[in-house]
């Protein structure tokens, strides 16, 4: 499967500052590309953000929305794509301004946002039936998925992540 990433691809890896991801980070990243349901479980410091991030890189006509629980872990991480040049944003409360129509017509690669905005806040819930942005729609990443068993009872939305 790591075959599927073309020498090419491989050397957009460089916006990252990575010249050799790991052949486990590839096999990832692979199956992402084929949009296959892929479970990773590694330890802190393995490069489980790289995996996502890589097909930014790769996939320059695609979105990758990441479910994160933390705001502020949203913001920094959007803040550290738009640093390298990706188009990217943190859905976050009303007080978002990010239209369903700049995302439909994928001014972002990257969209953050946690499962309250992605399974209960009414200005986006109509995204999900647009054809145009399912086909946009490379990948949804849940950062920490650990969360999901420990937040179930917590935060209601984790109960709803069968849907994805």
């Amino acid at each position: 499967m790591i075959a599927s990433i073309s020498p090419w691809q491989h050397m957009r890896f460089h916006i990252f500052g990575v010249s050799q991801p790991k052949d486990d980070q590839l096999e990832v990243v692979a199956r992402i590309g084929e949009h296959q349901d892929t479970i990773l479980i590694a330890g802190c410091g393995w490069g489980k953000t790289l995996v996502y991030y890589l097909p930014l890189a790769l996939w320059q006509d695609k979105t990758v929305v990441i479910v994160t629980h933390l705001t502020a872990l949203g913001d920094e991480q959007s803040q550290r794509l738009i640093d390298k040049n990706i188009a990217s944003v943190n859905l976050k409360g009303t007080s978002n301004k990010t239209s369903v129509s700049e995302l439909v017509q994928g001014h972002y690669q990257a969209v953050f946002m946690s499962l309250e905005i992605l399974f209960e806040s009414g200005h986006y819930v109509n995204l999900w039936d647009n054809e145009s942005w399912k086909d946009r729609l490379l990948a949804i990443i849940i950062d920490e998925a650990h969360c999901v068993s420990n937040w179930k009872t917590f935060r209601n939305s984790y109960l709803s992540i069968k849907e994805l």
